[in-house]
């Protein structure tokens, strides 16, 4: 059996099926961050999407959610903001709070998990 080296996977090509895509979007396949935008990616257009693990976003959230540093952060598809809600239907994991992020705030730090 052969295994031929493509690229590092910091970055993968990701082609938008869908709408258009603004920077900083989290993008999610099978239930599991894909990776994240590092800018518009129009409709039908392949670009290169962020996929270093541990990489820190800022991420949205609901100014009422708080994380103290190292909570787990997960991502809820519909409204694409972070919460401290449990996994299940249309909450995914997404990675561990590095800063904390108190009441007010509509960012929260993330170390993203892609595993």
């Amino acid at each position: 059996m052969s295994h031929d080296y493509l690229k590092h996977g910091d970055a993968i090509d990701y082609t938008n099926g869908g709408t258009a895509l603004a920077a900083g979007e989290i993008i999610v396949a099978n239930s599991k961050p894909l990776g994240i935008t590092h800018r518009p990616i129009a409709a039908n257009e392949t670009a290169g999407i962020c996929r270093k693990h541990g990489a820190v976003f800022n991420c949205d959230k609901a100014s009422a959610t708080t994380f103290a540093v190292g909570d787990d952060v997960n991502f809820v598809t519909a409204t694409k903001l972070a919460t401290n809600a449990v996994v299940g239907a249309g909450i995914i994991a997404l990675g561990r709070c590095v800063e904390a992020a108190g009441n007010g705030p509509t960012k929260v730090k993330v170390a993203i998990n892609f595993n």
